[in-house]
C-alpha cells in the first residue's frame, strides 16, 4: 500500500499521471491549488453535489485562461516570424546581413560614437563598445598614413590646395603605411580599453608617421592628434549614418509584418474559438447547476429543468 501511495505521489510530482490540471514548465500547483480554493471560497458549496459543481466550475475556468495563454503565445510566435520573414527578405538586399545584424549594426556604430566623444572630454574614461578597438585600429592608422600622403603629395606637387582625398584613399602604398601604423597601436594598446590608451596610441602613430609640430590640411596648420579625432568622429557619424539607412527599410517592413500579425492564424482562431465556447458552455452548465441547488437548498424555488441559451 506504501509503495502504491509513493508512486502516486512520484507521478503528481513529475507531472505524469497527475490528476491535477497542471501543464508542466507553463503552469504550477500552487498556482492551480489559489486559484481554485478562490473559487470554492466565493461559491461556498455545501455537501457533495455542489462541491463537485464548484470543482467544476473552478476546472473550467482555469482551463479558460490556458486559452488566453495559447492566443498569446500564438501571437508572440507571429511576431518573431515577422522578424525572421524580414530577415530572409533583407538578405537578399544587403550584402548578405539579415535584420537582426542590421540592428545591431545600429547600436554597434552608436556605441563607437558615443566612445568618440568621450576622447573630447579629457580625462581617462573606459570604452563602452567592444567594436570600438577594431575601429580606432582601421580608422585611426588609415588616417594617419592618409594625410601623411596628403602631406607627401603636395610637397611633391608644390601647392597645398589642388588634390583630391580620392586620388590616394585606393592607393595601395597608403593602405600599406596604414596597416604598419595599425600595428603600432596594437603594439602600444591591446586590447583598447580607456579613452587614455586611445589617445597614446594615435599619438605613436602620428610619431612613427613623421610628423613634427604641426600637420598642414586643408589649407591651413592642425595638432595631427587633434585632427585624427576630428576626422574619426565624422567617419563614426557617416557610418552610424549609413546604418541607420540601412536598418530603416528593413525596421518599416518588421514593422508591417508585425501589424498584419497582431491575430492568431485563421486555423488557430477556429480552434481557440471552439474550444472556448465548449469550456464557456461547461462551467456556466456547472455553475447554473449548482446556483440551483443552493436556491433550494435555501428554500427558494428552483425549476428541475432549465434551458440555458448559449451564443456561438
Amino acid at each position: 500500500m506504501k509503495g502504491t501511495l509513493a508512486v502516486s505521489r512520484n507521478a503528481s510530482k513529475h507531472g505524469i499521471l497527475s490528476p491535477k490540471p497542471v501543464v508542466a514548465h507553463f503552469e504550477s500547483e500552487d498556482g492551480w491549488e489559489t486559484h481554485r480554493q478562490s473559487i470554492l471560497d466565493s461559491l461556498d458549496p455545501q455537501g457533495g453535489i455542489e462541491q463537485a459543481l464548484a470543482e467544476r466550475v473552478a476546472l473550467n475556468s482555469w482551463r479558460l485562461n490556458r486559452v488566453i495563454f495559447y492566443e498569446t503565445e500564438q501571437i508572440s510566435k507571429l511576431q518573431e516570424e515577422a522578424l525572421e520573414d524580414a530577415t530572409q527578405l533583407s538578405s537578399l538586399s544587403y550584402s548578405g546581413k539579415d535584420a537582426a545584424s542590421l540592428f545591431k549594426d545600429v547600436e554597434e556604430k552608436r556605441g563607437i560614437l558615443a566612445d568618440i566623444e568621450r576622447l573630447f572630454k579629457g580625462g581617462d574614461k573606459d570604452l563602452s563598445s567592444p567594436a570600438t578597438s577594431e575601429f580606432i585600429y582601421t580608422e585611426a592608422s588609415f588616417n594617419v598614413a592618409l594625410y601623411r600622403a596628403v602631406q607627401d603629395l603636395q610637397a611633391k606637387r608644390g601647392d597645398v590646395e589642388d588634390f583630391e582625398l580620392g586620388e590616394l584613399e585606393d592607393d595601395e602604398g597608403v593602405h600599406k603605411h596604414a596597416a604598419e601604423l595599425s600595428e603600432v597601436i596594437l603594439e602600444v594598446a591591446y586590447p583598447l580599453r580607456t579613452t587614455a590608451q586611445v589617445r597614446e596610441g594615435i599619438e605613436l602613430a602620428v610619431e612613427k608617421a613623421g610628423y613634427k609640430g604641426m600637420m598642414q590640411v586643408d589649407g591651413g596648420h592642425s595638432n595631427p592628434v587633434e585632427y585624427i579625432l576630428e576626422r574619426l568622429y565624422t567617419d563614426a557619424e557617416q557610418q552610424l549614418k549609413w546604418a541607420q539607412e540601412r536598418a530603416a527599410g528593413v525596421e518599416e517592413r518588421v514593422r508591417n509584418y508585425r501589424r498584419m500579425r497582431i491575430l492568431p492564424q485563421e486555423h488557430d482562431l477556429q480552434k481557440i474559438s471552439r474550444y472556448e465556447a465548449h469550456l464557456s458552455r461547461e462551467m456556466y452548465k456547472a455553475l447554473h447547476e449548482l446556483e440551483a441547488l443552493q436556491t433550494r437548498r435555501q428554500g427558494g424555488a428552483a425549476p428541475l429543468a432549465r434551458f440555458d441559451v448559449q451564443t456561438p
